[in-house]
C-alpha cells in the first residue's frame, strides 16, 4: 500500500492540472495549481496564492465545490480546498446552507461553517494551528451570477502545542461575485482575545517573521480584495490591499498584484508576474504617489517564451529599500529546452 502511495505521489507530479467545471457551477473539480481561490467570504482563505509555486512547478492540489441545493431544497453547498493532497500546510472547508428559508424576514439569512488546519515555519519553529469559523451573510442583491451582501464572522483559533494560548476574533465587511468569474470583498477584522493571526494561510505577503501574522488586541485591520479567474484559460489577476488600524493610525500598509498566465498566451508566452509593497508608516505624499515610486517594493516575474522548436525561461527578482536602492541582484536564467 505504501508502494503504490509513492507511486502515485511520483506520477501525481507530471499533471499540472485537472480541471471539471467553472467556480460556481454545481460542480467544481480542480486539481493542481490553485487559482487564487476564495473560501467562502475569505474568513480562513481569501485568494489564495502560493508563492512557493511558479510557473515550472506544480503541487498536487485539490479546490472541490459542490452545490447541494438541488437535492436539500434549499441554497446550500460544500466547499473544500488542500494545497497539496500529499504533504498539506493548509487544509480547509465550509459548509452552508440556508437554515431560516420559512422565515418571510430571515429566507435569505445564510449560515456557514468553515474549518481549517494549517502549519507555518519560521527558522526552526514550526507554528500549527486551528481554525473554526461561524459565518452569517445576507445578500443585498443577488441576481443570475451577480451577488452582493453583507457578512459577520465569528472566528475561533484552537490552541496547539506551538501556540498555547487560543485565539478568538470578529469579522464583518461586504463582499459578492459578478458573474462566475469576478469576486471582491471589503472587510474589518479585529482580535476579541488571545493570540489571534490574521491572513495565516495568505501565503502572498512576504512574511519573515511570527509577529507579522499576530493581530495585537487594540487593532484592527481593514482589506480589500478583487480577483479576476478564467480557470480554463489559466488566466489569473488579483489584487489586495491591507492595513493596521491602532491608536488612530494606520500602519502596515501593504498592496500585492499577481498576474498570471499558466497557459500559454497565443501559444507564445506564459507569465508569471508579483508584485508587492509595503508603505511606510511616516510619508509625505498620498498613496497614490507613494504608489509610483519603488520604495520598499519587491517584484518577482517569471516568463516562459516558446519559440518552435526552443523554449526560453527567464527569471527576474526586484528587491527595493526604503531608500529605492537595489537590495538584491537582480537574477536572470536563460534555459533553452530543445523540444
Amino acid at each position: 500500500m505504501e508502494h503504490a502511495l509513492q507511486l502515485l505521489r511520483h506520477y501525481s507530479r507530471f499533471v499540472q492540472t485537472l480541471q471539471f467545471g467553472n467556480p460556481y457551477d454545481p460542480v467544481y473539480l480542480r486539481y493542481g495549481k490553485l487559482l487564487g481561490p476564495t473560501l467562502g467570504d475569505g474568513a480562513l482563505v481569501s485568494g489564495y496564492v502560493d508563492r512557493s509555486v511558479g510557473l515550472l512547478t506544480s503541487r498536487p492540489g485539490l479546490d472541490l465545490m459542490v452545490d447541494t441545493s438541488a437535492l436539500t431544497g434549499v441554497a446550500s453547498g460544500f466547499h473544500l480546498l488542500v494545497d497539496d493532497l500529499f504533504e498539506p500546510t493548509m487544509k480547509a472547508w465550509r459548509v452552508h446552507s440556508a437554515p431560516f428559508h420559512e422565515s418571510p424576514r430571515l429566507s435569505s439569512l445564510e449560515l456557514g461553517f468553515s474549518h481549517g488546519t494549517g502549519r507555518r515555519t519560521f527558522g526552526q519553529r514550526m507554528i500549527r494551528r486551528h481554525f473554526f469559523v461561524l459565518d452569517f451573510a445576507f445578500p443585498i442583491f443577488d441576481s443570475e451570477g451577480t451577488r452582493t451582501g453583507l457578512f459577520l464572522d465569528l472566528l475561533f483559533q484552537g490552541a496547539d502545542i506551538s501556540v498555547p494560548q487560543e485565539g478568538i476574533g470578529a469579522r464583518s465587511g461586504i463582499n459578492g461575485r459578478l458573474g462566475r468569474f469576478v469576486t471582491y470583498s471589503f472587510a474589518l477584522t479585529a482580535p476579541l482575545h488571545g493570540e489571534f493571526y490574521a491572513d495565516f494561510f495568505s501565503s502572498e505577503w512576504a512574511i519573515e517573521d511570527e509577529l507579522q501574522l499576530l493581530l495585537p488586541l487594540g487593532t484592527s485591520r481593514f482589506e480589500s480584495l478583487v480577483s479576476f479567474t478564467l480557470p480554463k484559460q489559466e488566466i489569473f489577476f488579483g489584487a489586495k490591499i491591507a492595513s493596521d488600524l491602532a491608536d488612530g493610525a494606520f500602519t502596515n500598509t501593504r498592496l500585492f498584484a499577481n498576474l498570471r498566465f499558466d497557459r500559454f498566451l497565443f501559444n507564445l508566452l506564459s507569465l508569471d508576474l508579483r508584485y508587492e509593497k509595503l508603505y511606510p508608516n511616516e510619508r509625505d505624499g498620498s498613496f497614490f504617489d507613494e504608489l509610483m515610486t519603488l520604495r520598499m517594493v519587491d517584484i518577482q516575474a517569471l516568463a516562459i517564451i516558446k519559440v518552435k522548436p526552443y523554449v526560453i525561461s527567464l527569471g527576474v527578482s526586484l528587491a527595493y529599500d526604503e531608500h529605492t536602492h537595489l537590495t538584491s541582484t537582480i537574477d536572470a536564467v536563460v534555459r533553452i529546452v530543445l523540444l
